[in-house]
């Protein structure tokens, strides 16, 4: 089993029987995914992140990309061979880079001004959609080859954030902000308009599409209060959450029957599963005078890892789907946050 992870200081890993968990660690701004089979990487210093690979016992394999200032996300591509990121020159320019996991060679995909943020994979793994452009708020998509330029996707008076890439690959998702926040359904084959998928003339959050790509759960303040929501292709809205607390973070089980969710209900922070047949939400968490956030199933539905402070510091965690047998997998004055797994 490898960790990959970004933390502050000393780590200690716990171990895991697989499928392992991607433990990510936040650190001045930097949002950090990674593997989960047996590596672990962690921050040294404060400007620059290095990425460093671990077993589960904490013994140092050797470094991924060279030192850098990592912003944003940091994802992996879908067979887990290379690793994309953003990364902050001396000058502040934002670029996209392509790390080699196997070898540790980085690659350069954008070369700016203007900046680039944002990198979405494509399912087969060959392209990347990203978010640059004059004022840095236009799509732009990129093939992964040697002489390749990257081609504009649109260019509207709204900035675009890109969202998730359709498993078929014939449909981006991404979100616009401004007087009123929207997702659209961009077509990626020929010369296809946006067709929007939701307005709302409210605060509109997190969303995350189900593993059949057919409904979409997001979370939405359109009744007054955070409440998760499902949209499905029709454009049939359902509330299915009814709180007047925050109930926001959606995270779709593998097999499409739950949502875990982030909710302050009781007051706190606390990790819910809800099914998506109908029934009432459950406090899975149960760590009162805490905050658990980041819910993420395994790849078997069987267990979710989450970020808490309910030791003192920001640390990952993992439990079984029914809140049992919770795992502390790091510490040691490091800040360990947004795990994620990896089959």
């Amino acid at each position: 089993m490898v960790l990959i992870a970004v933390s502050l200081g000393a780590l200690a890993v716990g171990a895991l029987t697989p499928p392992a968990v991607q433990a990510v660690e936040l650190a001045n701004s930097a949002t950090v995914s990674g593997s989960a089979t047996g590596v672990l990487t962690y921050l040294e210093g404060t400007t620059k992140i290095q990425l460093v690979w671990l077993d589960r016992a904490g013994k140092r394999l050797g470094t991924l990309g060279d030192p850098g200032r990592y912003y944003g996300p940091i994802v992996l591509s879908p067979d887990d061979s290379r690793v994309a990121v953003q990364i902050m020159a001396e000058n502040g320019q934002h670029d996209i880079w392509v790390v080699d996991v196997a070898r540790g060679l980085a690659s350069r995909v954008t070369t700016g001004p203007p900046q680039s943020f944002r990198p979405v994979w494509s399912p087969d793994g060959r392209e990347l959609i990203f978010q640059g452009g004059p004022d840095s708020g236009d799509l732009y998509r990129k093939e992964l080859r040697a002489g390749a330029t990257a081609l504009s996707l649109l260019e509207t008076d709204e900035r675009e954030y890109p969202q998730d890439w359709s498993r078929d690959g014939k449909i981006l998702l991404y979100r616009t902000t401004g007087e009123e926040n929207a997702l659209w359904a961009l077509p990626l084959g020929g010369d296809g308009s946006p067709e929007l998928v939701l307005k709302t003339g409210s605060s509109l959050s997190e969303s995350q599409m189900s593993p059949d790509g057919r409904r979409l759960a997001f979370s939405s303040r359109r009744d007054g209060y955070w409440n998760l929501y499902l949209l499905t292709p029709d454009g049939e809205v359902t509330q299915v959450t009814d709180d007047t607390a925050y109930d926001g973070a959606p995270a779709w089980s593998p097999d499409g029957g739950r949502i875990a969710f982030v909710s302050t209900r009781e007051g706190y922070a606390e990790i819910y599963i809800l099914p998506v047949a109908g029934g009432e939400p459950i406090n899975i968490s149960n760590a009162p005078y805490s905050s658990e956030h980041g819910p993420t199933w395994s790849p078997d539905g069987g267990r979710l890892a989450f970020y808490s402070d309910r030791d003192g510091e920001w640390d990952i965690y993992v439990m079984t789907s029914d809140g049992a047998d919770a795992i502390k997998l790091t510490g040691e004055n490091s800040i360990d946050q947004v795990p994620a797994w990896r089959p």
